[in-house]
């Protein structure tokens, strides 16, 4: 069964002159929905009973259930959600400054493999529908508030899910319903660069994350070996082909990429390049594979990238203590339909 979550107002609007009334239904349902919170369609008290009645009939209730809320010492809270056969993960993060972010799964798990990622370890089972990943934003904000920002930086590569990602940023930034500035969303690629240049003709103000964890080819390769990404070089040339900012995240692996060397590397690749920052990320330790360089190692890695200019930042970690930060999401159980 649809769900009406999955709907941007131009389908529904469809689906409502199919029906025999008038398209401007469509947007009282985009109200109810996503600026009044009311989900069943036997409360949206402004519409035709046999409508509201189609509407139950017709549509699915919250695809996604909140199983566990889990809060951090440092205010960060991540929710297990149940769909039919899988569980996912969000994390709502707050800054020193009180605004929120909601970091959305766009797969229940993933396909990459990245070695050093809980996700990447844990396999792929399907994509999300974008009802599964609006449901996230809606409930999320019920245990919390709305958010200031979304990033597609959860569970998941979002450009391997591309046609439900774009309907999600579509329903989020409908002005007549939920109204978040597309400037407000971000989606991280970990390098696929063609579909990142199809999505941004199509959301030029989204802004755009890399995860390139590398200065050079052989090391990106080795951390994350699949063939479907691009190689270092190859993200380095496209960058200036985008007219925005793009973000790079590099996740610090001790011995691994966190040398001086590693530094200026990338720093040499960077420094003529004016249309890109980096986000320095260390590592959340998940297992004994790999293990954070120290904080010294860091701010000199900073250091030796600006020395040439380059835009250089630390990502401050949210949420390490409830296995909540980057790269660590990973499902607990392993739902089936005969577990339930």
């Amino acid at each position: 069964m649809d769900n009406l979550l999955d709907h941007t107002l131009d389908t529904l609007g469809h689906f409502i002159v199919d029906f025999g009334e008038r398209y401007f239904r469509a947007e009282q349902i985009f109200e109810w929905l996503y600026v009044r919170g009311v989900y069943n369609p036997a409360d949206m008290t402004n519409l035709p009973l046999p409508l509201r009645e189609a509407l139950s009939n017709e549509f699915s209730s919250m695809p996604l259930v909140p199983v566990e809320v889990t809060r951090s010492s440092d205010d960060c809270r991540k929710i297990l959600f149940a769909a039919d056969d899988v569980e996912i993960e969000t994390v709502a993060m707050f800054s020193d400054s009180g605004r929120a972010t909601f970091c959305l799964s766009t797969q229940a798990g993933c396909p990459i493999g990245c070695t050093f990622c809980a996700t990447g370890n844990m396999g792929f089972k399907r994509n999300l529908k974008a009802s599964e990943i609006t449901a996230q934003v809606l409930i999320t904000q019920n245990e919390t508030r709305r958010p200031d920002n979304i990033v597609l930086m959860g569970m998941g590569e979002g450009l391997l899910n591309f046609d439900e990602v774009d309907k999600f940023v579509g329903i989020m930034s409908e002005p007549k319903g939920y109204a978040l500035s597309e400037r407000r969303i971000t989606l991280s690629t970990a390098g696929l660069m063609d579909e990142l240049k199809r999505f941004h003709e199509l959301h030029p103000k989204v802004e755009l994350a890399i995860s390139l964890n590398a200065a050079d080819d052989a090391t990106r390769k080795k951390l994350m070996p699949s063939g479907k990404l691009s190689s270092f070089t190859q993200i380095i040339n496209a960058i200036e082909q985008f007219d925005c900012d793009i973000t790079l995240e590099y996740v610090l692996l001790r011995g691994i990429n966190d040398s001086k060397k590693d530094a200026e590397k990338l720093a040499a690749a960077l420094c003529n390049i004016h249309n890109v920052k980096i986000n320095l990320i260390r590592f959340n330790e998940t297992d004994g594979k790999f293990t954070a360089p120290d904080k010294k190692s860091v701010l000199e890695f900073q250091r030796i990238i600006r020395k040439r200019n380059v835009r250089c930042f630390i990502r401050k970690s949210l949420g390490a203590d409830i296995s909540a930060a980057c790269g660590q999401l990973a499902g607990k159980r392993n739902l089936s339909a005969n577990e339930k």
